[in-house]
């Protein structure tokens, strides 16, 4: 399940900033700027993106700890998981 989840949020990323899947590593974000367009703005957007899609939503709190790819999946999981029980 969380292979299929990292693959869904890199293609989201991919898709709203135009860039390969590839180019997505753990500590990409807003703040190492290696992926174009994915500075604050954008992410804010990403986080709109996600969830919209994922028909999730984010506490304040977890939208002010996202700032790179591992952290917006760590939350993804933590919301993931609270459905579940």
């Amino acid at each position: 399940m969380k292979k299929n989840l990292k693959k869904e949020l890199k293609v989201i990323i991919s898709k709203l900033f135009k860039c390969d899947e590839k180019k997505i590593k753990d500590n990409s974000g807003p703040i190492t700027n290696d992926i174009e367009k994915w500075d604050s703005f954008g992410n804010l957007e990403l986080i709109l993106q996600v969830e919209k899609k994922m028909k999730i939503k984010f506490s304040s709190n977890q939208i002010s700890k996202i700032n790179s790819f591992s952290k917006l999946f760590n939350e993804v999981v933590k919301i993931n998981e609270k459905k579940i029980r």
